[in-house]
């Protein structure tokens, strides 16, 4: 305890920090500790000895005391005790681990409503109470935010019992900028704290402090919510505008119906759809005359034929199309020209000098098309036309296969309609289905590697792609396996769940994070397990460990077998879900979000993540290649998984059951093949 702390061990506390202080009201705030419970608590000392504390300091203690022994709602923090000492009196009062509204910064939409809906929930409990019970004091200042967004309302020493009319000494207690017009002329109603919320709410958005409130505030108390129009939608802002109404008959009437509006609106604006025109090419072809006629239709053919072959291959007829024309138009200006037509100095006419533009345009394009493949999945124009076939529809996606086979394709349509609603339950909203992406899976390689040169990449796994005429694009080769297809389709919903963007890390954590599972199907269910090693990237993370600058490598954005960890290592901790939160609209400042989730600096977190992979990181095995085995195979497979791993039901994951147990979990067809599992190590 600090020296300049006043002593309460006799009282059973001892303090360890100011966390607050009101010179108005003689009242500072303590976090301290329990000695006998052993635990964290506040304690508000209200100092009346001072000559500078208006008389109202006891009554308010008294009030507030009396209102905190007669409520119980989980997000208002429990009366615990009080007690007298010589400098006044101190009250008691549970410990929520949250930050104060008022030093939270930028919040995304999606993040405001949350605390919106939290708070009204405790004003529905409020007005229930008989008689009904304002706050009259709601501001940043009185709510707490915990790590998943949930608001508490503190400080009910304002509270009022009752709507009934009052004095005005009585009324006017509250704060300038949030107080409701009705609060000063002395008529409080259940709408009264919907104001004081529906200001607070603006308040955040604007990110302004509390004194700034009042000057957005015309004589009237009417707010205007226009700037709020690029951040919010529109039925949001009219929900908050009728909040704020200066007239309390103008508002909802009480928390309930405020809430019940508010649980069905959308918070962000619609995207801008922007329509664009293509004009149509236009040819204008000059009469021919008959011997050249036989030379610009073998032209045509010849640029055509290599045009259409060329989309063949890479699963884009129209383009190919556009290219054999070129080419054959370019051909057909260089052959059909004369010398007897040659213009000044020798040099060939324009027709002849543009055809060999056209043809070394076409040629070039042909050779190396990565520049108008490139182009061509961010222009308006959609030139893929891949060689498959639409074989199933699931929540958010669109199955296609080269090669169709019904039960395969009902057994992926299956996998990935579970793994969405496993990542809806373990990590993230995946967004609404309507942001869904089309799933192409193809069986044959080659028509796997046409698609990724289609679109100009150098992969043999899986891809995504978002072009702007389509939805998003999942590409994937069978032989790529599950994994890939997870960490896929990790980048889609990440896409839809935060359209701000998310750090590049985070996205190639998230994404690596999930690549590696187990997922097993018995009596008509499939159970996921996440969070283990993987069997590749940890060994080569491990190799360079001691080299790596870790908060360099979050800025740069370069290394996902060191993002795979981190998010491993967080979801062991029980942080990733948190984390995963505090990223909506947090694109710039992913490190910053860290620390506050951490409470220390990057260094401090990089010291612990580096002891967790020289310990508990080792007892988690490594996966080889994720699989989902159907209820037979379930069968054959538990057995062996027990014979050398045990099954953590806290973490729902399988953990090593001792120093000899082997390292890598092998592949299903390795397992029911009863292979030796120490050949993977």
């Amino acid at each position: 305890m600090s020296a300049n702390l006043p002593n309460f061990t006799e009282y059973g506390y001892e303090l360890i920090k100011v966390i607050g202080r009101n010179r108005q009201g003689g009242r500072v705030t303590y976090l301290a500790k329990d000695i006998n419970r052993e635990c964290q608590v506040i304690i508000k000392h209200f100092q009346f000895i001072s000559e500078v504390n208006p008389w109202w300091g006891l009554e308010t203690l008294e009030q507030e005391i009396e209102l905190l022994q007669q409520l119980n709602h989980p997000r208002i923090p429990r009366y615990l005790n009080s007690f007298n000492c010589p400098q006044g009196i101190g009250l008691v009062l549970e410990y929520i681990e949250a930050e104060s509204l008022s030093k939270i910064g930028y919040l995304h939409p999606i993040q405001i409503k949350t605390i919106a809906i939290s708070l009204l929930e405790i004003l529905v409990y409020l007005q229930q109470q008989i008689p009904p019970i304002i706050h009259r004091d709601i501001k940043p200042d009185n709510i707490l935010i915990d790590d998943q967004f949930n608001g508490y309302l503190i400080d009910l020493g304002f509270g009022r019992v009752g709507i009934e009319e009052v004095s005005g000494s009585s009324t006017v207690k509250g704060t300038l900028g949030f107080m409701p017009p009705e609060q000063l002329s002395g008529k409080l109603t259940k709408a009264s704290d919907l104001y004081s919320l529906g200001v607070t709410l603006f308040c955040q958005m604007k990110g302004l402090s509390s004194t700034e409130m009042p000057k957005y505030l015309d004589h009237s108390g009417s707010l205007d919510l226009g700037s709020l129009e690029t951040q919010v939608s529109e039925s949001f802002i009219a929900w908050l505008s009728r909040m704020v109404q200066p007239n309390p008959s103008d508002r909802f009437s009480d928390a309930t119906t405020a809430l019940r509006d508010l649980l069905s609106i959308t918070m962000l604006p619609p995207a801008s759809v922007t329509k664009s025109f293509q004009k149509p090419l236009k040819t204008s072809l000059k009469p021919f005359l008959t011997n050249r006629g036989k030379t610009i239709g073998l032209c045509t053919i010849i640029g055509l034929t290599v045009g259409v072959s060329w989309g063949w291959i890479h699963q884009a007829l129209a383009l190919g199309l556009i290219l054999g024309l070129i080419l054959g138009s370019g051909l057909s200006l260089i052959f059909t020209y004369h010398r007897s037509y040659s213009g000044f100095l020798g040099i060939p006419p324009l027709s002849c000098l543009f055809g060999v533009i056209l043809t070394a345009l076409a040629t070039g394009l042909i050779i190396n098309p990565a520049l108008i493949i490139n182009g061509s999945q961010y222009s308006k124009v959609d030139l893929w036309n891949p060689r498959d076939y639409k074989v199933a529809e699931g929540t958010g996606f669109t199955l296609y296969s080269d090669h169709p086979n019904s039960q395969k394709d009902q057994q992926l349509q299956e996998f990935l309609n579970q793994f969405r609603t496993e990542v809806n339950r373990y990590l993230f909203d995946p967004g609404s289905p309507s942001c869904s992406t089309e799933v192409h899976f193809f069986r044959e390689d080659k028509n796997y590697y046409a698609a990724a040169n289609y679109f100009g990449l150098n992969t043999d796994y899986g891809f995504l792609v978002r072009p702007l005429v389509r939805s998003p694009l999942v590409i994937m080769r069978e032989d790529s396996g599950l994994g890939t297809l997870t960490h896929q389709m990790m980048y889609h919903y990440l896409g839809c769940s935060y359209p701000e963007g998310i750090p590049g890390w985070a996205a190639q954590g998230a994404g690596s994070f999930v690549e590696k599972f187990l997922a097993f199907e018995e009596e008509g269910k499939v159970n996921f397990s996440w969070g283990y090693r993987s069997n590749w990237r940890d060994v080569e993370l491990r190799q360079r460990l001691d080299n790596i600058d870790f908060k360099t490598a979050l800025i740069e954005r370069n290394d996902q077998s060191l993002f795979r960890s981190l998010f491993l290592f967080l979801h062991h901790q029980q942080k990733l879900v948190p984390l995963l939160n505090r990223l909506h609209g947090a694109k710039n400042d992913g490190i910053l979000q860290l620390e506050t989730l951490f409470k220390e600096p990057i260094e401090e977190i990089e010291k612990e993540w580096r002891e967790w992979m020289n310990t508990e990181a080792l007892n988690l095995p490594m996966v080889q290649a994720s699989f989902m085995s159907s209820p037979q195979e379930t069968k054959l497979i538990k057995p062996y998984l027990r014979k050398y791993w045990t099954w953590n039901q806290k973490k729902e994951i399988w953990l090593k059951q001792n120093i000899n147990s082997p390292d890598v979990i092998p592949y299903l067809q390795g397992i029911l093949q009863n292979r030796n599992p120490y050949l993977f190590k």
